[in-house]
Parts: structure tokens; C-alpha cells; sequence
């Protein structure tokens, strides 16, 4: 970065218009010393660190030893700017929460090493084929798993139906467990904090 004429450059500009009223071209062919004589220098950036509440102001350009340094101020956002902003990173915590028990409810439960789908779709069946074992106990089928298909008696139906609807629980429960720790949640660090919890077992 370069500074002239009270601006900040990224690049060397391709002209500059000296005091004289002269101008200068090439100047990425002048040495360091070359380009002071011309009053271009190069910067130094001093940027202090700053929470998502802050944002930097206009920077304090000063030369030091043939080389500006740009320090950019701290300013605070609004009280009301942050409430706003505050909100706004609880929603996006609400919904980083309910994406997590999504994936957690439709990732499939091990039944006697059997892997047994809890997709939304997956639950409609089973919870079809539950109410038929409960019509009629003598009922069976074949259930498609991830390792194939396997025969279920009525109360195997039943007992899978049972552990599915348990899974799915407990994953709605843990959300709104941390739902409530999102609503009193009173700074960003209490936010980050919050993290979805793969084991959705019992502590």
C-alpha cells in the first residue's frame, strides 16, 4: 500500500500530478528512494483488533522515517446497532441448533446392528407399519434396512417404532434445551458456547 497526496493506494496509481503541476508515469520503475523524493511512501497499517460490535473509522496517516503509517481508530457501534446485531447472531445461533438436530434426527439408529433410515419419510412408514402391528399381532413384513431387507414380526415393528420415536425425541428435546440457552444467552462468548452435542444420550 502506498500513500499520496492524502490518499491510500493499494497499487502505485499509473499518474500522479506533482506540486509543479507535472506529471509522472512508471511509477513502479522509481526505487523507494526515488518515489519519497516524489512524496509517495509506503505504509505501514495498524489495525488494533476489534469485536463484532466495532468497526474501523478513517485512519490517522502520520510519516515516520520515510514511511507513513496508516493507524485506523476504534469505533462503537450504537447501543441499538448492537442489540440489533446481537438478535441477529441468536438467529443465526437458532438456526446453526435447528439444522444440527435436523441432520441428527434423519441420521438412522442401530437396531440389533441393523441400521434402521429416520428420514421423515422413513418415520411415516414405520409409524404405518406400527399401527398395523398394533391392529393385528400376527402381522409381519419385510423392512428394508441400509444392509437390506429383513423380516420384522409385529413386535419387532413395535419395538423399532418405540426407538425411533425415543431417537427423534431426544433430538427435539436437546434443541429446545439449547434453545433456552440461546434466549439467555447475554454475549457473544455465552453464543459461541453453544454447540450441538453428537451424543444425543442421556448425560
Amino acid at each position: 500500500m502506498f500513500y499520496f497526496n492524502d490518499k491510500l493506494y493499494n497499487e502505485l496509481p499509473f499518474r500522479i500530478v506533482l506540486p509543479n503541476g507535472k506529471t509522472h508515469t512508471s511509477l513502479h520503475k522509481l526505487s523507494e528512494e526515488e518515489l519519497i523524493s516524489l512524496g509517495i511512501y509506503s505504509v505501514d497499517i495498524i489495525k488494533p483488533e476489534i469485536t463484532k460490535f466495532q468497526y474501523y473509522g478513517e485512519p490517522n496517516i502520520i510519516i515516520e522515517n520515510n514511511r507513513a503509517i496508516a493507524t485506523y481508530p476504534i469505533i462503537e457501534y450504537s447501543i441499538e446497532e448492537q442489540e440489533h446485531m446481537f438478535n441477529e447472531l441468536k438467529n443465526q445461533k437458532y438456526n446453526e441448533i435447528a439444522t444440527a438436530r435436523y441432520n441428527a434426527e434423519i441420521s438412522g439408529i442401530d437396531v440389533n446392528n441393523v441400521t434402521v433410515k429416520t428420514d421423515r419419510e422413513s418415520q411415516a412408514l414405520i409409524t404405518g407399519a406400527a399401527l398395523q402391528a398394533m391392529v393385528d399381532s400376527e402381522y409381519s413384513c419385510k423392512w428394508k434396512t441400509e444392509q437390506g431387507f429383513v423380516e420384522l414380526t409385529a413386535e419387532e415393528i413395535l419395538g423399532i417404532a418405540v426407538m425411533v420415536r425415543q431417537h427423534v425425541q431426544e433430538c427435539f428435546d436437546k434443541e429446545a434445551e439449547l434453545t433456552v440457552l440461546i434466549e439467555e444467552a447475554q454475549t457473544i462468548e455465552d453464543l459461541n458456547e453453544i454447540v450441538w452435542n453428537e451424543n444425543i444420550e442421556e448425560d
